[in-house]
């Protein structure tokens, strides 16, 4: 029996009105092929949009016992961590990780004490398990950002729809192109003073002239790109910015400042004399970087040279700043002035030549420079009151003019070829290998490092990252399709111990939406006998309809039945958060954790989110299931193959009409769901396709991108 009743005083129509929004389809609704009735899905969907990988990782060159860190994207550019586990004796391991269906790629971390911590990304396919030698190594930086003026305000002439031909940008001028527009062709700069194009379109430029004496000042804004083979600005005064995309076709030479906060693409790229570049976003090149006399190159995020032919050049007066992460294909050859504050990682030769000033080569405490070869012909200084450390693997030579001073660690890898021919670092000082350099959002690190204990985090869909599951209430009977009687969003955790297995689940449940009258509890089914679990703590409970084992686990189940809240409404009310979100309530957060008497197995729980449904509160026994999910031991069976239902144990059929529709939905995402009344098919443009194709189509439906969504529709809080 029902406690803490509310009292709701509503006038009769109003009344009405709220139980008609659990009606389902009415007079009103998108008839016939139109809405989700129309529907042709195949019978063994079971609308998943997650799949299940195995991963094959191998130490490659670390010893002794190695954590092992597995991240959604690329780590240092904040991707979230997935799984983490040890990997320890014979030096490989197989991990199960649960992915969204559309993921391309993943990133792997191992970290162990005395040795570097090494990236690898593995590239995603169709196939359903993959090897990884953790032998090669990647990372990359975070990516902060300043604010564009943008096309909206200041603009003196403005570029809407398609032009081509000569775009001519005079001085006093800010000539726009706008958002959505295009131009094609070549800009001729004018005038003897600052003449400003910002691009907030797209623009493909094959030329650019200068008449007079004109300052260009370019802007690429957030949703803007440039395109080019001839970018030729004269003035050293001019200024080119980017907050978008810049697609250089060849080598991009120039000598004025050119600022990006956005991603660049290019062949080369060659400072000439007084040129200055700040990246804080993304570069990637295909040929050489030059920088030469008198200019600088400051990296305060991500420069990557794809290829053995791609160099880096530091040339004449040049000087290159490092701060963040630098990825060179080919050789580094340093001939001027290098200040690394960061991590640069080198596939071929590292030389150091004689540059400009008494300190050429400056390396910041906390720096790392990796490469197979290293030969030094100038100073090295250390700087600060923390070590900077090179990772050589093959061969370090030290010739006349080498020196080096303050805390540096020069670390030949075992087996390794140290050729002394003349300079004054002394091998026993500097060949020390122990350094500590800490891992940040720019550098793997290396060293000697404090492994976590023999306890794991495991987050699903991923660290700080939500999915949302969707239901609709009416089942057996179909709802209105919209998906938002009940929303939340999960994170669950797994703990695990140094064999992999699972002592604890952190549920992180987060109650977003209830567009219903009808009051229901939410829980999880886990595939373990209740006695598997020694405590439940932190579920809410409100009402007497649910009866509890002495663990905390739902009394009178076969399987452990872990109750999140046994009524969603008590906290948020009923139909909030699905019709005006000026008026939106606070979400309504529950932390649950589980722990058992003994491990379990990973290959026993299966994947998260394991067997979410919702019950309700006047009738425990009808509950809502993912498709394919069976119900637990308390279900109501009478109801199953009732109204529109084709439940049918006997061959496993679960939760799915006539034509193999749902009443629930789970997405490794925390999305936006439809507003009362829109069916889901409605809201997001190619769901129908996605499950008519039983899945093939458009895996990634979900996410906010061109084509998928229509915002309208969609209940978007501010």
């Amino acid at each position: 029996m029902k406690t803490h009743l509310r009292t709701w005083i509503v006038p009769f129509a109003a009344l009405l009105l709220l139980i008609g929004c659990d009606a389902g389809p009415s007079s009103n609704d998108v008839k016939g092929d139109e809405n989700f009735l129309g529907m042709n899905v195949p019978a063994d969907f079971e609308f998943e949009t997650t799949r299940e990988i195995t991963l094959n990782i191998t130490k490659g060159g670390l010893a002794g016992n190695v954590v092992l860190d597995i991240y959604a994207d690329q780590p240092n550019r904040k991707g979230s961590k997935l799984r983490q586990g040890k990997l320890s004796g014979s030096g490989s391991i197989t991990m199960e990780l649960t992915i969204p269906s559309h993921k391309e790629e993943l990133w792997v971390s191992a970290s162990s004490e005395g040795s570097l911590s090494t990236f690898k990304r593995v590239q995603i396919g169709s196939a359903s398990s993959y090897s990884v030698d953790m032998s090669s190594q990647h990372a990359s930086g975070a990516a902060p950002m300043s604010t564009p003026q943008g096309c909206t305000s200041g603009c003196t002439q403005t570029i809407g729809g398609s032009s081509s031909g000569n775009l001519l940008v005079e001085t006093g001028q800010v000539v726009c192109i706008l958002e959505g527009a295009s131009h094609s062709g070549g800009i001729t700069f004018q005038g003897n003073g600052q003449a400003e194009l910002r691009i907030c379109g797209d623009a493909n430029i094959s030329f650019v002239n200068n008449n007079g004496n004109p300052v260009p000042v370019v802007e690429i804004g957030e949703n803007g790109s440039l395109e080019t083979g001839n970018f030729n600005i004269n003035n050293p005064n001019a200024v080119l910015t980017n907050y978008g995309n810049i697609k250089f076709n060849n080598n991009f030479s120039y000598s004025y400042s050119f600022f990006n906060h956005g991603m660049v693409d290019a062949g080369g790229i060659n400072l000439n004399s007084g040129a200055v570049f700040t990246n804080t976003n993304t570069v990637e090149m295909t040929d050489d970087l030059n920088v030469n006399s008198q200019a600088v190159f400051t990296n305060d995020n991500y420069v990557e040279l794809i290829g053995s032919g791609s160099h880096v050049h530091i040339n004449g007066q040049g000087t290159l700043i490092n701060n963040c992460t630098m990825i060179v294909g080919g050789h580094f050859n340093q001939n001027a002035k290098l200040e690394n504050n960061g991590y640069i990682q080198i596939a071929n030769q590292l030389t150091f030549n004689s540059g400009s000033g008494s300190t050429p080569n400056v390396l910041g405490a906390g720096s790392l420079m990796e490469a197979p070869k290293m030969i030094v012909n100038t100073p090295l200084t250390a700087s600060g009151s923390g070590y900077a450390r090179f990772d050589i693997e093959e061969e370090v030579r030290i010739n006349g003019g080498a020196s080096a001073t303050g805390l540096l660690d020069v670390c030949l890898a075992p087996g390794g070829n140290w050729i002394d021919a003349g300079g004054s670092i002394d091998e026993a000082t500097y060949r020390l290998c122990d350094a500590f350099i800490p891992e940040t959002s720019c550098n793997p690190g290396a060293g000697d490092q404090d492994l976590p204990d023999e306890s794991f985090d495991n987050p699903f869909p991923g660290e700080n990252k939500f999915g949302t599951l969707a239901f609709e209430d009416l089942w057996p009977s179909f709802g209105d399709y919209d998906m938002n009687d009940l929303v939340v969003d999960y994170n669950i955790n797994e703990i695990t111990n140094a064999s992999d297995d699972v002592t604890d689940i952190e549920f992180t449940i987060v109650i977003r939406a209830i567009g219903a009258y009808i009051e229901s509890g939410f829980a999880f089914e886990l595939p373990v006998p209740s006695s598997a679990v020694q405590t439940v703590t932190g579920s809410q409970f409100y009402s007497s309809a649910i009866s509890l084992n002495g663990n905390g686990t739902e009394a009178g189940q076969d399987n452990a039945v872990i109750i999140i809240t046994d009524n969603a409404t008590k906290n948020i009310g009923r139909y909030v958060n699905t019709v005006n979100p000026a008026n939106h309530v606070p979400e309504d957060t529950v932390s649950v954790q589980v722990s058992f008497s003994t491990p379990v197995a990973k290959s026993t729980l299966g994947s998260a989110p394991y067997n979410p449904f919702t019950f309700r509160v006047e009738n425990r026994g009808n509950e809502v299931h993912l498709p394919g999910k069976p119900p637990t031991s308390l279900a109501d069976a009478s109801l199953f193959g009732t109204k529109d239902d084709t439940t049918d144990p006997a061959s496993e059929r679960y939760y799915k009409s006539s034509s193999n529709l749902n009443w629930a939905i789970h997405v490794p995402e925390s999305i936006p769901y439809p507003l009362e009344k829109i069916d889901i098919t409605q809201a997001y443009l190619n769901f129908k396709d996605w499950a008519e194709s039983g899945g093939i189509s458009f895996p990634g439906w979900y996410l906010d991108e061109p084509g998928n969504r229509d915002d309208s529709k969609l209940y978007i809080k501010n």
